[in-house]
């Protein structure tokens, strides 16, 4: 058994279609510090490591990078501080919105069973509070 969580947000195709795959740190520089990857950031396998403002870090694998389905999935595999969860899959989406110069961005976190209510709200509110701030680099 395991926890999903599905968000969605609109943003500007333009902004996520100036660089071939922009990182986080670029997205959304207020919430992240820095996005650091072993080797190449388009291939899977690679790791990177992520930090956050408030000096917490997250260490990923890429697993999966799709152009056809405009995504990129990867696992967490270590925290800092430490999750109460043992791990979790994350997908992110890119869809196109025809009449307009928008995109649909969707981000799916699969939590492991071990995760509790509270990990998955705090999640939500992560997820809404980037998404805020992507589009605010209109």
């Amino acid at each position: 058994c395991s926890e999903r969580v599905h968000s969605d947000s609109l943003t500007h195709l333009s902004l996520l279609a100036e660089a071939q795959m922009p990182q986080v740190d670029q997205i959304c520089p207020s919430k992240f510090l820095s996005v650091v990857f072993d080797g190449d950031c388009c291939k899977i396998g690679t790791t990177a490591t992520i930090t956050y403002h408030d000096g917490a870090s997250t260490q990923i694998r890429i697993t999966e990078l799709s152009d056809k389905k405009c995504s990129v999935c990867y696992e967490c595999l270590c925290c800092k501080p430490e999750a109460s969860f043992s791990g979790c899959q994350v997908q992110l989406r890119l869809r196109p919105v025809t009449d307009t110069d928008e995109c649909l961005l969707t981000w799916t976190t699969e939590f492991s069973n071990d995760c509790d209510c509270q990990v998955i709200q705090d999640q939500k509110y992560k997820k809404l509070d980037i998404f805020k701030c992507i589009s605010e680099q209109k």
